[in-house]
């Protein structure tokens, strides 16, 4: 099974909320679209879904277009962000609701619904209504409810967003281990950089109803293709440069050499350094800086240093550094250098 998003559009009058996006969805992956408010992820899972029609381009499915199919002959299920349970209905009434409207035989019903509530561990709760089940527990059975049908792409419009932090992280381990089990497709929208990287096996980075960037979690994280893209996934150090003729980079803080593997269009280029990938003290073959230490703020397994560097004092750089105690102490006022290695050094064009 494999979904393709051929040129797809969405205008509401004079209003473009998405320009014409071309996306594959594999079978069997777990895809999120990641990206800010009114940014038009949500514009691509409900186009998907049939809730809205495109503009323009079509929504193939194994190189058929369902463009114009209605919502209830997509082979689709969404998992929304309220859970939509009805409230005078038991879990095991909830979970077999579609397989119900579908005429699915009582024992048949029974059987499928008790398997689908053992897969997401509530095979103890069938008799509960939701009011009696907390947050998580109603989210696994919104995802049972889902899967029961067997779908063939599970649609998630930001469905752990109303969870606590503690839940919402055993939730997002909970999600990717449901989704590697049952090897369903999984659509995943959501504007939680942190949550996008932890579940998915690919992300797409959307803003201004444009894609800016397709891949893995690894590579959205440590090698951003474009400005945008390098200050969402937050933290990351930011400075312009000018390439030169030998391959150098000319910086406010300094002169990077020639970086190996740059592919660059432009002279004008951003460097993006992530604050986890620094170390204190000079090294040889990697982009020193010298500064001075503005504050160091304990955070449990991390210490989060802000520093003035030396060739330009209205700047601040953030380092993380591990908060091991064989991490030397470092004075607030105080001089520092810190040090990255080049090959962690990310460039992309800057096309302004």
């Amino acid at each position: 099974m494999t979904l393709y998003l051929d040129g797809v559009s969405k205008n509401y009058g004079d209003v473009e909320v998405l320009r014409p996006i071309s996306l594959e969805v594999s079978n069997g992956e777990l895809l999120t679209v990641l990206g800010p408010s009114g940014s038009g992820k949500t514009t691509i899972l409900r186009l998907i879904g049939g809730f809205i029609a495109p503009t323009c381009g079509r929504i193939l499915l194994d190189g058929k277009d369902l463009s114009t199919t209605h919502i209830s002959k997509r082979p689709f299920n969404t998992v929304f962000q309220d859970y939509a349970l009805f409230p005078h209905m038991t879990v095991e009434q909830n979970v077999g609701y579609g397989l119900m409207v579908k005429g699915c035989p009582k024992e048949k019903m029974k059987q499928v619904v008790n398997e689908a509530l053992d897969v997401v561990g509530l095979s103890d709760f069938p008799g509960r209504y939701p009011a009696e089940l907390s947050g998580g527990q109603k989210q696994r059975v919104a995802l049972a409810r889902t899967i029961v049908c067997e779908p063939q792409i599970v649609l998630l419009d930001e469905p752990l967003s109303a969870l606590d932090a503690e839940l919402r992280r055993q939730m997002q381990f909970f999600l990717k281990s449901l989704q590697r089990k049952i090897g369903t497709t999984f659509l995943f929208v959501t504007h939680d950089q942190q949550e996008a990287i932890t579940i998915s096996d690919r992300l797409v980075v959307i803003n201004h109803g444009g894609v800016e960037q397709v891949g893995t979690p690894k590579e959205i994280y440590y090698s951003p293709k474009t400005k945008f893209v390098a200050g969402f996934f937050g933290d990351n150090n930011l400075l312009d440069g000018q390439l030169t003729a030998s391959g150098s980079i000319e910086t406010p803080l300094g002169t990077i050499p020639s970086l190996q593997g740059s592919n660059l269009k432009t002279s004008k280029v951003i460097v993006a350094m992530r604050p986890e990938l620094f170390r204190i003290g000079k090294r040889e073959g990697a982009f020193n800086i010298d500064c001075q230490v503005q504050n160091m703020d304990f955070a449990g397994d991390m210490n989060f240093l802000r520093l003035s560097p030396k060739l330009d004092s209205d700047r601040t750089l953030l380092v993380k550094l591990s908060s091991d105690p064989s991490v030397p102490n470092l004075d607030v006022n105080g001089d520092a250098t810190i040090s990255i290695k080049l090959e962690d050094i990310a460039v992309l064009d800057n096309p302004r």
